[in-house]
């Protein structure tokens, strides 16, 4: 079994940057797409017994919330980030760790180290 990891941001550098990033973390083999559109169309072209163990997904919350993508995402148990850059009060209030631009190579491997630990629904971080 392959495993993946999928990084869906919508600005092609900053795409880039982290996957690059997350392959020298060792997570696997990395899916980039410029949206969600595109990252269910690599998700259903995977082969049957493909693991997504990870995903970064740069969307509002509440986009992000009843989106296909989070139940396809669900479905794989695929740990998953995301990227927002304007939090509100009222967003709701997910178990995925929030990065809130701009954040930093260590914010982003603090996300996915706080995988290995227990963490708190509704964790936020980022850099200040």
């Amino acid at each position: 079994m392959q495993k993946f990891f999928l990084v869906c941001v919508n600005v092609p550098l900053v795409a880039k940057d982290i996957s690059t990033t997350l392959e020298q973390l060792g997570l696997g083999v990395p899916l980039v797409a410029g949206s969600i559109d595109e990252a269910m169309v690599m998700l259903t072209q995977l082969p049957i017994d493909a693991r997504v163990a990870y995903a970064l997904v740069q969307a509002a919350p509440e986009e992000f919330a009843p989106s296909a993508l989070r139940t396809a995402l669900d479905g794989l148990k695929t740990k998953t980030v995301l990227l927002h850059d304007n939090l509100s009060p009222t967003d709701p209030v997910l178990d995925y760790p929030v990065l809130t631009l701009p954040f930093f190579t260590e914010d982003l491997e603090g996300a996915i180290a706080s995988f290995r630990a227990p963490h708190k629904s509704g964790r936020r971080c980022g850099a200040s």
